[in-house]
């Protein structure tokens, strides 16, 4: 017996919401330094989730940290840094929460193959 993991597409919103969000973002993230996430959702009356996805949209033109959100070119070397490594550490616990996640369902279910599909494979 074969487990498939079905594919979902858990951004609701399209990409030009996320643009358009993204750009709400860093017309007022320019020249305040960090913002706090708080301060955004409230001024720009947006969700968390939104905040997050419009911040991904942006890429590398925001970062984040534990004081909230900072344009990049307006940030130090430092931050940066801090904000990378932040990001990759998460990452990595993401990853080994998933690597743990699949034994513990090959400890419940040790016959069965369990293929993986993601929407990257599709495109």
């Amino acid at each position: 017996m074969i487990a498939t993991q079905e594919t979902f597409n858990y951004s609701k919103e399209p990409n030009h919401a996320r643009r358009d969000d993204s750009e709400r973002i860093k017309k007022h993230l320019a020249g305040r330094g960090w913002v706090s996430v708080r301060e955004i959702l409230q001024k720009l009356h947006i969700d968390r989730r939104r905040s997050r996805l419009a911040r991904q949209f942006a890429n590398t033109q925001i970062i984040s940290g534990n004081k909230g959100y900072k344009l990049m070119r307006e940030a130090t070397i430092e931050e940066i840094h801090h904000s990378a490594n932040r990001r990759e550490s998460q990452g990595k616990q993401m990853i080994a929460d998933s690597v743990e996640m699949r034994a513990a369902y090959h400890r419940f279910h040790p016959s069965a193959e369990m293929t993986i599909s993601t929407e990257n494979e599709k495109e």
